[in-house]
């Protein structure tokens, strides 16, 4: 199983968020004037094969910071941590749904994580 390519979507997805943010604080303030085009921070999903943890979950970890929060697979709802993207993870999840229980399901059954 190769989740890459949708990692790859939600990084830049997230970097769009940013983007956004950025170009509105840049228009509050008119001292400041620049372009960004993207900054693509770093990114990592995990999925641990805790046999205690019932609920199927990734824990996300975005930004040079790791601005860390688990999110429910079924539902896409954050668990836990902080939701500065709550929405654009929500879609991705969604979106990749099938893939990532695929992977809970190897994971918890002590296989080799995708």
């Amino acid at each position: 199983m190769d989740l890459e390519k949708e990692l790859a979507e939600l990084q830049d997805t997230l970097a769009k968020t940013d983007f956004r943010g950025a170009c509105s604080t840049a228009n509050q303030s008119k001292d400041l004037m620049y372009l960004i085009v993207k900054v693509l921070q770093p990114i990592r999903i995990r999925i641990d094969g805790n046999k205690n943890h019932k609920r199927p979950h990734v824990h996300i970890d975005y930004g040079r910071q790791f601005h860390a929060a688990s999110y429910a697979i079924d539902t896409g709802e954050r668990i836990v941590g902080e939701g500065a993207y709550d929405y654009e993870v929500y879609e991705w999840i969604d979106k990749n749904k099938p893939k990532l229980l695929e992977a809970w399901e190897l994971v918890q059954a002590g296989k080799r994580s995708p």
